[in-house]
């Protein structure tokens, strides 16, 4: 039997475009190490207490800096939903406002 050689030619089909654009986004703004409590700012308050406590349930919390104030309201909201298709409690109107008020204070610019 002959072996035929074959060059392959790889194509970026628009699936691969969106894994690539999704691997990269993902890695965009994010930390690079383990968190410690101590990279939060302001850990010991309330507000870092209770974003803490509530958003590293699935997920370690990101650093409030990895996204700019008029980001992070779209992201707590994606959260929110998400905490709702998996069955856990959303944050209520009052820890909604902590939090976010937290992780605004403490964004990027």
């Amino acid at each position: 039997m002959k072996m035929h050689s074959r060059k392959y030619s790889f194509l970026i089909t628009p699936g691969l475009l969106l894994l690539i654009l999704a691997v990269n986004s993902c890695s965009q703004g994010q930390q690079s190490k383990p968190l410690k409590l101590t990279d939060y700012p302001e850990y010991e308050s309330e507000p870092a207490k209770l974003y803490l406590a509530k958003c590293s349930g699935c997920h370690a919390a990101p650093l409030p800096r990895i996204h700019t104030f008029r980001h992070w309201p779209g992201v707590v909201q994606r959260m929110q939903m998400r905490m709702k298709n998996k069955a856990v409690q959303p944050l209520n109107s009052n820890e909604l406002t902590i939090v976010l008020g937290y992780l605004q204070k403490h964004a990027r610019e």
